[in-house]
């Protein structure tokens, strides 16, 4: 069977919530080719929104169905996309206790999303290449923008 990987990473610059971040993900084949990667640079968010951003940016990639396998370090993307989102749909996108979904214009976009593809999986990652890659692309996109015009980089 045919699948792809998506190594994902969202990262903020500072530490409260509404800082500079950028999220990534690196998309590879089922042999761990690179195909492409993803990098988005956003203003006013947090670390956790980011990571969903990043998830959603892999799965956008793709513009037919596919099997993928999403590969993150942070549990709460992966309990998210394996578990959480099929309870909060059935309960009418609310928590148990009716209680409210942070993010929840990004879950049901990711739900949007993971609904369109064949499969898709979420994975725990600690490290490794591709992990490492999708971080430093985060990281590199929030640099200040003074820094994007003195080595000549145009961003989107």
């Amino acid at each position: 069977m045919k699948f792809y990987n998506i190594y994902i990473r969202g990262y903020c610059h500072g530490s409260s919530k509404n800082n500079t971040g950028a999220c990534s993900a690196i998309i590879l084949d089922s042999e761990n080719r690179l195909v492409d990667s993803v990098v988005q640079k956003h203003y006013s968010s947090t670390k956790n929104r980011l990571e969903i951003m990043a998830a959603i940016a892999g799965l956008e990639y793709f513009n037919s169905p596919q099997n993928i396998i999403i590969y993150s370090d942070l549990e709460y993307v992966i309990n998210m996309i394996n578990i959480w989102i099929k309870g909060w749909k059935k309960r009418g996108w609310v928590k148990r206790g009716d209680k409210e979904i942070v993010h929840l214009d990004l879950v049901r976009k990711l739900d949007d999303l993971t609904s369109r593809h064949n499969s898709v999986k979420a994975s725990w990652v600690k490290g490794g290449e591709f992990n490492e890659m999708a971080k430093q692309l985060a990281e590199f996109a929030v640099k200040p923008d003074d820094f994007d015009a003195e080595i000549g980089v145009t961003r989107k």
